[in-house]
Protein backbone atom coordinates (compact mmCIF):
# COMPACT_ATOMS: atom_id res chain seq x y z
CA UNK A 1 0.00 0.00 0.00
CA UNK A 2 2.98 2.13 0.72
CA UNK A 3 3.99 2.02 -2.68
CA UNK A 4 1.36 2.88 -4.34
CA UNK A 5 0.96 6.00 -1.87
CA UNK A 6 4.36 7.47 -3.16
CA UNK A 7 3.55 6.78 -7.07
CA UNK A 8 0.13 8.80 -6.42
CA UNK A 9 1.89 11.53 -4.13
CA UNK A 10 4.99 11.48 -7.03
CA UNK A 11 2.11 11.90 -9.34
CA UNK A 12 0.94 14.67 -8.04
CA UNK A 13 4.11 16.78 -7.26
CA UNK A 14 5.00 16.08 -10.40
CA UNK A 15 1.43 17.50 -11.96
CA UNK A 16 0.85 20.64 -9.23
CA UNK A 17 3.89 21.18 -7.07
CA UNK A 18 4.36 21.18 -3.69
CA UNK A 19 1.20 22.41 -1.69
CA UNK A 20 1.33 25.30 0.33
CA UNK A 21 -1.72 25.03 2.95
CA UNK A 22 -2.88 28.41 4.38
CA UNK A 23 -2.48 29.47 7.93
CA UNK A 24 -6.07 28.60 9.23
CA UNK A 25 -8.23 30.79 10.99
CA UNK A 26 -9.65 30.99 14.57
CA UNK A 27 -12.79 28.73 13.98
CA UNK A 28 -15.82 31.51 14.27
CA UNK A 29 -13.62 33.31 11.33
CA UNK A 30 -13.26 30.04 9.55
CA UNK A 31 -16.98 29.28 9.99
CA UNK A 32 -17.91 32.78 8.49
CA UNK A 33 -15.35 32.78 6.10
CA UNK A 34 -16.90 29.20 4.68
CA UNK A 35 -20.55 30.47 4.64
CA UNK A 36 -19.65 33.87 2.63
CA UNK A 37 -17.81 31.17 0.06
CA UNK A 38 -20.60 29.44 -0.76
CA UNK A 39 -22.60 32.32 -2.97
CA UNK A 40 -19.55 34.41 -4.13
CA UNK A 41 -15.33 33.93 -5.05
CA UNK A 42 -13.04 34.07 -2.83
CA UNK A 43 -12.19 37.58 -3.87
CA UNK A 44 -15.57 38.63 -2.78
CA UNK A 45 -15.48 36.58 0.48
CA UNK A 46 -12.31 38.33 1.39
CA UNK A 47 -13.49 41.95 1.24
CA UNK A 48 -16.91 40.87 2.74
CA UNK A 49 -15.03 39.39 5.60
CA UNK A 50 -12.78 42.39 5.75
CA UNK A 51 -15.64 44.41 6.06
CA UNK A 52 -17.26 42.86 8.05
CA UNK A 53 -14.61 42.58 10.77
CA UNK A 54 -13.84 46.61 10.45
CA UNK A 55 -17.50 47.30 11.23
CA UNK A 56 -17.34 45.18 14.28
CA UNK A 57 -13.97 44.42 16.80
CA UNK A 58 -14.92 41.24 17.74
CA UNK A 59 -18.00 38.68 17.15
CA UNK A 60 -19.51 39.66 20.55
CA UNK A 61 -19.87 43.63 18.76
CA UNK A 62 -21.87 41.23 15.74
CA UNK A 63 -24.05 39.35 18.60
CA UNK A 64 -25.20 42.33 19.63
CA UNK A 65 -25.76 44.49 16.59
CA UNK A 66 -28.99 45.32 15.52
CA UNK A 67 -30.56 43.21 13.39
CA UNK A 68 -30.71 46.26 10.12
CA UNK A 69 -26.89 46.29 10.25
Amino acid sequence: MRAKYDEVYRLLLAAYGEHRWRQHLPPVDELVCTILSQATSDTNRDKGFTGLRQRFPDWEAVMWAEEEE
